[in-house]
């Protein structure tokens, strides 16, 4: 269960740096699209976050 929870942890960390594209996404290119894409990931990290510390316990 430890290398499960590992993987949702690194999940998780790719989710936070996709937030971060989708918010220079939507500075710089398109605002409605990056917003979504913002608000995905950082559910998205939530989610794998959660999952993670349960399977880490």
């Amino acid at each position: 269960m430890k290398i499960l929870a590992k993987l949702f942890y690194a999940l998780a960390i790719s989710a936070m740096l996709a937030t971060a594209v989708g918010f220079f996404w939507a500075l710089w290119i398109n605002a409605i699209v990056g917003v979504k894409a913002t608000v995905t990931a950082i559910f998205s990290a939530l989610i794998f976050a959660c999952v993670g510390t349960s399977l880490d316990h």
